[in-house]
C-alpha cells in the first residue's frame, strides 16, 4: 500500500511494534500481500506443531508434575497466539485504519503542546510494552537454562517412579524425545528450534498486544488533545466552521475506538480465561516451590506468573484510561463557550454531551468490560483461591 514517508516522530513511535509484529504478518502497515500470508501461516503452524506436540507430552504421563505445567503453560500460550494472530489479519481493516490515521497524525499536527502530548503516549505505550516483552523474554531463558539447572524429578513410567538420566530440552518433552538415543549436535539443533518456537509464541502472544496497546493509547493521546481544544474554544464570529471541525474529530475518534473494540472483544474472552487459570494454576505451583524449598522451580513460577499479571493489568489500564478519557471530552466541551454558540450548534453540543456519556469500553465480547476493578476482582478472588490452598497443604 502506498505510504507518506515517515517523519523521527512516526518512526520513533512506530518501528518498535513493526519489528514485534512484522515477523507474525499482522503489522497493519505493511503490504498485504502473497509474503505476509506466508509468514502468518509459518507463524501459526509453528504454535499449532507446538500445541500437537506438548498436548502429547501432557497425556502420555511420564513427566513429572512441574513439566505438566509447563506444558499446560506453553499450550496456553500457542492457543493466544493463534486467536491473536487470526482475529488481527480478521479484522486487518480497522487496524489499517487507525494506524493510517496516526501516521497522517503525526504529520499533519504542528502545534508543539499537541506533538508533545503524542510524544508522551507513545513513550508510555513502549515503555509498557518493552516490560511486558522484557519480562517474557525472561521467562523464555528460564525454560533455555533449565535443562542445566534444574534438579532431576523423579518421573513415571508404565506406573513405576523411575529417576530421569536423558537429556532434557527446553520444552517438556520427554515421553516424545527422551528415550531417544541423539548425539550432542542434533540435541543442541533440538533445543536451538525450541528456542526459535518459544520466542516465536513470545512475539504472536504478547507482541500483537503490543500492537493494540500501542494504538490504543495513540487514541487516548488524541482524545486528550481534543479535550484540550474543546476546553479553550472560544466563539468569535466566523468560528462555527471550527466548532464543527471539533465535533467531526470527535465522531472520527469514537470510530477508530469502535474499530479497536471490535478487533480485541474476541481475544480478551479468551485472554481473561486463559490468564485466570494460569494465574490460578501457577501460583499454586509457586506455593507448593515455597513448600519443598525448590528455589529454581519457585523463580521459574514467579517469573511466568508476573507475565500474566502484568498483561492483563496492561489491558486493564488501557481499558480504564480510553473509557475514562472519552468520558471526559462532554465535561471538556461543557467548558467551553457553548452559550455564545447559535442554536444549530447547541444542539450539536447536546448531541455531543448524551454520546459522551455512553461509556467506550474494552470489553470481551462486548458485555464484560476490562478495566482496573476487573483486575482487581481477579487479583483477589486468584489470591483466595491460593490461602485456601496454601492453609489445606499446611494442614
Amino acid at each position: 500500500m502506498g505510504q507518506k514517508p515517515w517523519n523521527d516522530d512516526v518512526a520513533h513511535a512506530m518501528t518498535f511494534y513493526k519489528f514485534l509484529t512484522l515477523p507474525t504478518g499482522v503489522w497493519p502497515l505493511q503490504d498485504y500481500n502473497f509474503f505476509a500470508t506466508i509468514r502468518s501461516v509459518v507463524t501459526v503452524s509453528c504454535q499449532v506443531a507446538m500445541l500437537v506436540f506438548q498436548w502429547k507430552e501432557l497425556f502420555a504421563g511420564c513427566n513429572g508434575s512441574h513439566a505438566n505445567l509447563d506444558s499446560l503453560t506453553i499450550i496456553a500460550c500457542n492457543i493466544m497466539a493463534i486467536i491473536k494472530i487470526g482475529c488481527y489479519r480478521f479484522h486487518s481493516r480497522n487496524l489499517i485504519e487507525n494506524y493510517e490515521r496516526a501516521v497522517r497524525d503525526y504529520l499533519e499536527t504542528k502545534s508543539t503542546r499537541d506533538v508533545e502530548i503524542m510524544r508522551r503516549h507513545a513513550l508510555l505505550g513502549k515503555r509498557l510494552c518493552s516490560s511486558l516483552i522484557c519480562f517474557s523474554y525472561v521467562s523464555t531463558s528460564i525454560f533455555m537454562v533449565a535443562p542445566f539447572f534444574m534438579v532431576f524429578d523423579d518421573a513415571t513410567l508404565n506406573g513405576t517412579s523411575v529417576r530421569k538420566t536423558s537429556l532434557s530440552y527446553p520444552m517438556p518433552s520427554d515421553c516424545t524425545l527422551g528415550s531417544l538415543n541423539v548425539s550432542i549436535g542434533l540435541y543442541c539443533v533440538i533445543s536451538a528450534i525450541d528456542i526459535v518456537l518459544l520466542i516465536s509464541t513470545c512475539n504472536g502472544n504478547l507482541g500483537n498486544d503490543c500492537l493494540f496497546f500501542g494504538i490504543a493509547l495513540h487514541v487516548c493521546g488524541q482524545v486528550e488533545i481534543l479535550k484540550i481544544q474543546f476546553s479553550q474554544y472560544k466563539f468569535q464570529k466566523g468560528m462555527e466552521k471550527e466548532f464543527s471541525r471539533l465535533i467531526s474529530r470527535y465522531s472520527e475518534l469514537l470510530t477508530l475506538a469502535d474499530y479497536l473494540v471490535e478487533t480485541i472483544s474476541v481475544v480478551l474472552v479468551a485472554q481473561l480465561l486463559v490468564s485466570c487459570i494460569l494465574i490460578c494454576i501457577i501460583g499454586y505451583q509457586c506455593v507448593l516451590a515455597l513448600q519443598y524449598s525448590d528455589v529454581f522451580v519457585f523463580a521459574k513460577s514467579l517469573t511466568v506468573l508476573s507475565t500474566f499479571l502484568l498483561q492483563l493489568l496492561i489491558y486493564s489500564y488501557i481499558g480504564d484510561y480510553l473509557t475514562n478519557q472519552m468520558e471526559q471530552v462532554g465535561y471538556a466541551a461543557y467548558k467551553s463557550e457553548w452559550y455564545e454558540l447559535p442554536i444549530s450548534r447547541r444542539k450539536d453540543l447536546v448531541f455531543l454531551l448524551m454520546r459522551s456519556q455512553r461509556l467506550v469500553q474494552i470489553a470481551a465480547a462486548y458485555f464484560f468490560p476490562v478495566n482496573m476493578q476487573t483486575f482487581m476482582s481477579i487479583v483477589k478472588t486468584s489470591l483466595s483461591y491460593l490461602s485456601v490452598l496454601r492453609v489445606m497443604l499446611q494442614t
